[in-house]
């Protein structure tokens, strides 16, 4: 009796704490053999979960630190079309704040009818395509667009997932070198011409 008196004490302010998430702290271990087993199992199960939350976290630190030094665009969204999660180069792209963007709308997020439309197009075919989209500003943006259904663990569908790589450079490169070709061509083809009639004469 005085030690379940004693464990009653003792012990429950930390069963308490370890109920509330707080795993810090050891339950003593009382005289009895019987509570002295159930102390040991809670202090072993109290220990697990610690370095399974550590190891959760050193993970998802991990994971963000990638995100961060993307030069890609990531973006996820639930099915309910409500932003997951962003990283830094996505957040740029949309002139959106990474920190706020969670648990809002995608509509709230991302301005542009292009990417909404692929949102809802990965959602509702539930496969995998690329397409390209402009992002009009103050200077346009040009984004190949790698849109993917989002899948837990067990393979259940839980969203979207859409890669945006920035091909601005690429595309203005392409259009000089298209009007430079035409320029040459024009150029080219101009004396072309007039030797052609003056041959003809």
């Amino acid at each position: 009796l005085t030690d379940v008196t004693g464990v009653q004490t003792c012990a429950l302010p930390i069963s308490r704490r370890f109920a509330q998430g707080d795993l810090e702290g050891q339950l003593p271990a009382p005289a009895s053999s019987e509570l002295a087993a159930l102390a040991e199992a809670l202090n072993a199960m109290a220990a697990d979960l610690r370095a399974r939350i550590r190891d959760m976290d050193r993970q998802k630190n991990e994971l963000d630190a990638v995100l961060s030094s993307m030069a890609e665009g990531v973006l996820a969204v639930d099915m309910g079309e409500r932003v997951i999660g962003l990283n830094r180069a996505a957040a740029r792209f949309l002139g959106a704040a990474a920190e706020t963007a969670r648990g809002r709308d995608v509509q709230e997020v991302v301005r542009s009818p292009q990417l909404q439309e692929y949102i809802a197009r990965v959602l509702a075919e539930h496969h995998t395509f690329e397409e390209e989209a402009v992002l009009m500003g103050a200077e346009d943006r040009s984004l190949r667009v790698s849109a993917t259904p989002l899948r837990d663990e067990r393979g259940g569908e839980m969203g979207a997932l859409l890669v945006l790589n920035d091909v601005t450079a690429l595309r203005r490169l392409e259009r000089a070198r298209s009007d430079f070709v035409a320029n040459v061509s024009h150029e080219i083809r101009t004396p072309v011409t007039s030797i052609k009639g003056y041959a003809e004469t």
